[in-house]
């Protein structure tokens, strides 16, 4: 359901990040890692990580999309020329909430649902699939 990526997007505006989206994302290759399709996983993971590799900040709704960059893609991508890359990233990857409490320092949710700020700050967004159908989780990249 594509709910998830609309409703981060207001969110991130909210708090004043110009969102965008890189139509070329895809899904972060999750549901065929867990099944065991490493093979088939390591493409859409370099993937992700090309499109990415230069954002200063991702921001992930799903928690498990989060996991897979920061925690697995080094592991899954291990003979790949984009581990470094894989690495770097995952140091900049942000599940939503998180993003929310560490990054953007809110701590009431009267800053997200009542309070217009300025937009100062831009952001580029992705929506990752969820298993083979849905473009439904929503990521944010923050540039200078």
């Amino acid at each position: 359901m594509p709910e998830a990526a609309i409703d981060t997007v207001k969110v991130l505006r909210r708090i004043g990040y110009k969102v965008e989206y890189p139509e070329e994302q895809t899904c972060c290759g999750q549901p065929a890692f867990n099944t065991g399709y490493w093979d088939e996983a390591r493409p859409c993971a370099e993937r992700f990580v090309r499109v990415f590799k230069d954002a200063d900040l991702i921001v992930c709704p799903s928690g498990s999309c989060t996991t897979m960059v920061r925690t697995f893609y080094p592991e899954l991508l291990a003979a790949s020329s984009w581990r470094a890359d894989a690495i770097a990233l995952a140091s900049r990857t942000f599940e939503l909430s998180e993003f929310l409490v560490k990054v953007a320092a809110v701590t009431q949710s009267a800053q997200l649902f009542r309070t217009r700020l300025p937009i100062t700050r831009p952001a580029t967004g992705c929506a990752n699939c969820t298993f083979m159908t849905n473009r439904s989780s929503f990521c944010a990249r923050w540039m200078d």
